[in-house]
């Protein structure tokens, strides 16, 4: 059986709709966070805590401190300059440093 709601009702089902919005999300980025907790225990088990899994570079101690379920360091996680110019240096096989930026600014050009 299907009760009618009231006018008061209907505003406060409205009203609990971001709320569960906002705690799904909580819960979505707990359950994120712990599953990085065990792969970095995992990763300490192995061995391999504090190396970058995306480039095997060290990730600093003070990046470990402030995240510690963290594994990858900082050019991997946001794609910076850093990682592209190691990857352009990788793929051209580019002897100076001055070389590389004018590749560098010619990408950034088109």
């Amino acid at each position: 059986m299907i009760a009618p709601r009231e006018a008061d009702e209907e505003a406060g089902v409205e009203h609990e709709a971001p709320i569960r919005e906002l705690a799904r999300v909580s819960m979505e980025n707990d359950i994120r966070t712990l599953k990085e907790v065990e792969l970095s225990l995992h990763r300490l088990k192995i061995g391999k805590y504090g190396r970058c899994g995306s480039c095997g570079g060290k990730i600093p101690p003070t990046r470990l401190m402030a995240i510690p379920w963290i594994h990858v360091c900082v050019d991997c996680a946001g794609g910076g300059f850093r990682q592209q110019k190691r990857a352009l240096e990788q793929d051209l096989e580019c002897k100076s440093a001055a070389d590389l930026d004018r590749v560098i600014q010619f990408q950034k050009s088109r």
